[in-house]
């Protein structure tokens, strides 16, 4: 049931039991009232969203909607985001974080940042149920020449830790093994094998000059 003049109480009364509301205000500056609600997800916050970068992104919700008051009172959901069907504004989907190829795999919640400013209203970083990143996040904005919100751009998660590695085991009282003396292998003499003498020769024969008789100096007076 819808209660005129109260538009809070209309957008829950819609939803259902389990929202809360972030923001009851002119958040686009189109001059009425929005309502900001999201769903509380019981997801933890990761440790890889402690860089300060993430200091806005206070909330992980499960889903989020931006609603005005429609025609005849009635809440006009502006926005919505959700992880079976991503982010949609009131004409249709803007980005989905479904592969088409495994589309049971989808996000378990999300990060939110809500700056409540037209140029950048609300930014989401899905989110696995462990609280780590799906995958690349969103910005939103409002764009009043359609008027309609728009992605104003991407939000990238934080870049996954490398594992850290298992140090080598030290032995208490290292020892180096001394380097290993290498002996040569000695080179052998060549051996000279000895000239046979014949078997009845003398031990030296003499040569031919030594047979010469020697010449015989003439007697004086022969």
């Amino acid at each position: 049931t819808v209660t005129p003049g109260n538009l809070e109480a209309d957008v829950l009364n819609v939803l259902g039991s389990g929202w809360s509301i972030a923001a009851n205000a002119d958040i686009n500056n189109d001059g009425q009232t929005e309502i900001v609600a999201y769903r509380t997800a019981d997801v933890p916050r990761s440790s890889i969203f402690d860089n300060p970068i993430y200091a806005n992104y206070t909330r992980i919700v499960s889903e989020l909607v931006i609603a005005q008051a429609g025609p005849n009172n009635f809440p006009l959901f502006l926005l919505r985001i959700t992880p079976q069907a991503g982010i949609e504004n009131q004409h249709g989907v803007l980005a989905s974080f479904i592969n088409a190829n495994d589309p049971e795999r989808m996000p378990a919640a999300f990060l939110l940042e809500l700056l409540q400013d037209p140029g950048r209203t609300v930014a989401v970083i899905p989110l696995m149920a462990d609280g780590t990143a799906y995958g690349q996040g969103a910005a939103v904005g409002w764009d009043a020449t359609q008027p309609a919100y728009v992605l104003v751009g991407a939000v990238n998660p934080p870049a996954p830790v490398a594992p850290t590695a298992v140090p080598t085991a030290v032995l208490e009282d290292p020892y180096t093994l001394p380097e290993p003396t290498i002996i040569p292998t000695p080179t052998p003499e060549p051996v000279v094998q000895p000239t046979a003498t014949p078997a009845g020769a003398d031990e030296a024969t003499p040569t031919p000059e030594a047979l010469v008789k020697p010449t015989q100096t003439p007697i004086a007076g022969d």
